[in-house]
């Protein structure tokens, strides 16, 4: 399986695929590997169209789904394809499956789905930083990130697969998040005045 935004070598995902075993959401997972280690992808200026979502009583889990472009769609089918030979091994139908290619309406760009904890004081496995100074962001930043109105580089990895109630899927993990202010408003006084 070849991702072409890290130009990596011609990479096969068959029997990498770790013991499946019980785990503490109630559910079952499976460590996944490539050529022995994790598949990790870099996806530059990024967009969420979503918030986090809200806190739970029961976790941290947060939602930040990815618009994903052409080249991140065609690899993502890809890797679908391979994925879904796991189906026997996880004991789940093939049509249970659930990729990380999210279809939306026509006329809206697919997103990537991604996973990613935060507490509600900013605390994160993953890493933020801010673009231009390279800065880690603290834990009092990153719960106050915008982000809506960000544009990201992201560093993120898929290293296992999911199951639960005959549904199965890969998970995505962001590592690392260079995060950017989006401008909101791209033009100036004299632009605004030709709507009036």
């Amino acid at each position: 399986l070849h991702y072409p935004l890290r130009r990596q070598r011609q990479m096969c995902i068959r029997d990498r695929l770790g013991t499946v075993s019980q785990n503490g959401r109630g559910g079952k997972s499976a460590s996944l590997s490539v050529n022995g280690k994790p598949l990790r992808l870099t996806l530059r200026s990024c967009t969420t169209p979503f918030e986090v979502s809200s806190y739970d009583r029961v976790s941290d889990r947060k939602s930040l789904d990815l618009r994903a472009d052409d080249e991140t769609a065609a690899f993502l089918t890809r890797l679908d394809t391979e994925l879904k030979k796991y189906a026997g091994k996880v004991g789940c139908a093939e049509s249970g499956y659930t990729s990380l290619l999210k279809q939306q309406k026509e006329g809206f760009a697919p997103l990537f789905r991604q996973k990613i904890t935060i507490t509600p004081a900013g605390k994160s496995p993953c890493k933020f930083f801010e673009a231009g100074t390279k800065k880690r962001l603290t834990d009092e930043e990153v719960a106050e990130l915008p982000w809506r109105d960000l544009e990201m580089n992201v560093i993120c990895k898929v290293t296992s697969l999911w199951v639960n109630a005959g549904r199965w899927g890969a998970s995505s993990t962001p590592e690392a998040i260079m995060v950017k202010r989006c401008d909101q408003c791209p033009f100036d006084d004299a632009d605004m005045e030709t709507w009036d």
